[in-house]
């Protein structure tokens, strides 16, 4: 139950969290030895009839102990929330940057469902550090103190807890077993009314077209009630478990009570003893008490920090800043930067290999790709001319280094593609996908999303080379004219545009054109493939058509198969 692994993410927000908990356990103990010296000045004042100026220094001494012990309080919380503050600090680009990768695999999670991990799942460790980490750790440490001093005290009292205690733990873990797995399910429950409900707004129009808006109404208030009921029963759950606890933690003070009672009367333990033992016994349940009641965060927490850490086990070193591909070196010693050699520069293009490479998506019982072998010469516009579902996506994706082949090697030069570093490799690739990405912005910014800094005039010739200046200039503020999110002014095929000049912007000696000229009417696409033509012929492309006058750029066409390509 205790996260180590998540208490390593950081140091000082470790520290920041222990000194918390430590300052929880000395104002517990303050607690104890203020209970200890009240009940002797309680017996010492009304039983033996002492003079209280006889009792000044065990007054001052209680004096002492309390404001110590309201000092510890006062920063116990502010050094919790601080830890909680720097876990999330760290964790949250470490998520978003898992969540980005694995946005390019063919069987990501929603936006939405990636938004609810993001936003409430990572807020969700606020109360689990802040409240249920001290309050556990509060109830495996302030017990042993309090049974510790009252096995000083009065030995046969110790018996009474020696049995308590332990029942009262068996019985918050059978009830917190049934809270963890409410909340773990309510907490995929979350993520999935997220994707749901944006997936019914984003179709909404399609949805009135059809006639069958209502429905997704109904969709709405029947999940939402369901979500309601599940929630409940987490409360519900959550609440049993502290009347449990309480009802358990009163029984057992009360039978605490009793024998010291009898004992007392029989005279077989002084008042003083007796009185420090009864006051002191409701301090041996006061943590339990706590941890009951903390116990929903805690397992809301632990089914956020289970998701996050799957998410974050699926992180690929290679694409980690600190991971050992990109340190790794080679047979000479030297740093793997792209490993093409010496003689080989950044600008030159490379030549690219798939050898016999095959892949699985997770989700799909059949394989992606089998046995895909072919080879793009350095300079060499090579076509992949397939159905849609046999797996060109799949390939670009293995070629971005997004994905990681379960068979065979993607070669760079003869170097396998998972020894480069896969910023490096990136840097040198301009990729059009068949739906590229529009950011709200103006259409220069998003042109030159691909080179930050490059000048209106390059941002403009990218324009004209991909057919879409006069287009642009026939808007009423031109390249500063903004642009919604997804490119909401433009049309399917100036956006496929857009994203080409941002991609001729990079000058990059790799380019990657996914279905590049779809939606561009006839004469569109020829002006297109006619200013296209010289360009690629001074890198190395892959390009992926249906589109038999696209098919006529290339040097030669590989067809994709179910099983091995046929080149011809």
């Amino acid at each position: 139950m205790w996260p180590r692994r998540f208490l390593r993410t950081d140091r000082i927000a470790a520290r920041d969290l222990a000194v918390s908990m430590g300052c929880s356990a000395a104002a517990a103990l303050g607690l104890a030895l203020v209970t200890i010296l009240l009940a002797r000045v309680i017996a010492a004042a009304f039983i033996d009839h002492r003079d209280l100026a006889a009792l000044r220094g065990t007054f001052f001494a209680i004096a002492a102990i309390i404001l110590v012990r309201t000092a510890l309080l006062s920063v116990r919380e502010p050094f919790a929330q601080r830890a909680s503050n720097r876990y999330r600090a760290a964790l949250r680009p470490r998520l978003l940057t898992a969540l980005a990768q694995r946005a390019t695999r063919a069987d990501h999670p929603s936006s939405a469902a990636s938004l609810a991990l993001a936003g409430p799942g990572l807020d969700a460790l606020d109360e689990y550090v802040t409240q249920f980490l001290p309050a556990l750790a509060l109830a495996a440490i302030v017990p042993v103190i309090v049974v510790a001093l009252i096995a000083i005290l009065d030995p046969w009292t110790t018996l009474v807890l020696a049995v308590a205690g332990p029942l009262l733990i068996t019985l918050l873990a059978v009830i917190g077993r049934r809270t963890r797995d409410l909340a773990a399910a309510r907490f995929r429950e979350l993520s999935w009314l997220g994707a749901l409900y944006a997936d019914l707004l984003s179709g909404l129009a399609t949805l009135k077209s059809f006639g069958r808006e209502h429905d997704a109404l109904d969709t709405i208030e029947r999940t939402s009630a369901e979500f309601g009921r599940s929630s409940m029963a987490v409360l519900r759950t959550a609440f049993q478990t502290s009347l449990v606890i309480e009802w358990a933690a009163t029984a057992s003070t009360a039978l605490v009570a009793v024998e010291v009672s009898f004992r007392l009367v029989d005279h077989r333990i002084p008042f003083s003893t007796a009185l420090a033992v009864l006051m002191l016994t409701p301090e041996f349940f006061a943590p339990l008490r706590t941890l009951a009641g903390a116990y929903h965060a805690g397992q809301t927490g632990t089914a956020a920090l289970a998701s996050i850490d799957e998410v974050l086990d699926g992180e690929r070193p290679s694409d980690s800043p600190t991971s050992s591909t990109a340190t790794s070196s080679t047979a000479a010693g030297g740093p793997i930067t792209m490993a093409l050699g010496a003689e080989r520069s950044p600008s030159t293009p490379p030549s690219i290999r798939f050898a016999d490479v095959s892949f699985h998506h997770t989700d799909r019982s059949g394989p992606t790709l089998v046995g895909l072998s072919f080879d793009i010469a350095a300079g060499e516009t090579v076509a992949l001319d397939a159905p849609s579902g046999s797996g060109k996506s799949t390939a670009v994706s293995l070629l971005l280094g997004f994905e990681r082949p379960d068979e065979g090697s993607v070669l760079i030069d003869g170097v396998d593609l998972t020894e480069l570093d896969p910023g490096q490799w990136r840097s040198r690739v301009a990729w059009v996908p068949q739906h590229p990405t529009i950011l709200a912005g103006t259409i220069a910014d998003n042109i030159a999303l691909g080179r930050p800094g490059a000048t209106r005039s390059a941002i403009i010739s990218a324009a004209r080379h991909a057919a879409l200046d006069d287009v642009i200039t026939a808007l009423p503020a031109g390249y500063d004219t903004q642009v919604g999110e997804g490119g909401a002014i433009l049309s399917g095929g100036q956006r496929q545009r857009l994203a080409l000049a941002r991609a001729l912007l990079r000058e990059s000696p790799v380019m990657i054109l996914d279905e590049f000229t779809a939606g561009l009417d006839p004469v569109t696409e020829q002006r297109l493939l006619a200013t296209m033509a010289p360009i690629l012929r001074d890198r190395t492309v892959l390009l992926i058509t249906h589109r038999p006058t696209v098919l006529a750029l290339a040097d030669r066409v590989v067809t994709l198969a179910a099983s091995a390509p046929e080149p011809r």
